[in-house]
């Protein structure tokens, strides 16, 4: 005796498809926007000169990693406005040399300037020409400050006492403090802090990078690459699923049905 099976047809019900149609479309709607108007916009890159535009922003400089890490620290001599930012001096707000101590204080003298941390001076001319970087003093301490008296000479506070020393940093002597100017920081001001962040950070972000990085979905970060791929996967089951909807809904018309059309 032979038994006919018949084989079960799995079909997905009309309204379980309308609603995968419905919810990947809300899911993929913002996406499937940003690639399209990204698309449009890096598809006339010459025309509307990306290359050549820039973006500044602090959260995107921090997003990026371009903007400083540590906070600003300002020093002024006569006119000129000398500021270091994680790991730059800046002369004017604009990039002098690097310098990856924190400076404690700054003077010049003639056509040097030096700038004294911790643990070591450097010594430059006044267009940022690097000279010397010294790191061997008389003492085992910290260098607390750094100043000059009125005849010029180099004087450095530690802990235990006073060092001067000539501009040319060969001969220390212990002295007594006498006629010395020390050199101190400026009061922090939103001002000076921005003008030596603009120059941190340079230009900004190239337009170019920023909208590219959006269609890739790089701008959030390792894992917006996968959203965006997984935004064409929804615009592919959005395109199937609506062909399916189509076919659901378009009435069949029935062949054995005749029409009086006396009637009508």
């Amino acid at each position: 005796m032979t038994m006919n099976k018949k084989k079960k047809r799995y079909k997905i019900a009309p309204n379980k498809l309308r609603k995968l149609h419905r919810y990947t479309g809300y899911f993929a709607i913002f996406f499937v926007l940003i690639l399209s108007i990204t698309g449009l916009i890096l598809n006339r890159t010459v025309d509307l000169e990306l290359n050549d535009k820039y973006i500044k922003s602090n959260l995107l400089a921090l997003h990026y990693g371009i903007a400083p890490k540590t906070a600003p620290l300002h020093f002024k001599i006569k006119d000129h406005y000398l500021s270091w930012s994680s790991g730059i001096l800046f002369l004017n707000f604009e990039k002098l040399t690097a310098f990856n101590s924190p400076p404690i204080g700054i003077i010049s003298i003639r056509e040097y300037y030096i700038f004294a941390a911790r643990k070591e001076i450097l010594l430059t001319q006044k267009n940022g020409v690097v000279i010397e970087t010294i790191t061997n003093f008389p003492f085992d301490e910290d260098i607390a400050s750094i100043g000059k008296n009125n005849r010029g000479k180099i004087n450095i506070r530690v802990k235990s006492g006073l060092y001067q020393t000539d501009e040319n940093f060969t001969k220390w002597d212990r002295v007594k403090a006498k006629n010395i100017i020390w050199s101190a920081p400026l009061k922090n001001t939103k001002q000076l802090d921005q003008s030596v962040n603009n120059a941190y950070m340079g230009k900004g972000i190239s337009l170019y990078k920023f909208i590219l990085d959006l269609h890739s979905g790089k701008i959030l970060g390792k894992y917006g690459s996968y959203l965006m791929d997984f935004s064409a996967i929804a615009l592919i089951i959005l395109s199937i699923s609506g062909l399916f909807n189509r076919k659901k809904s378009k009435p069949k018309y029935n062949k054995h049905i005749k029409i009086n059309r006396e009637v009508l």
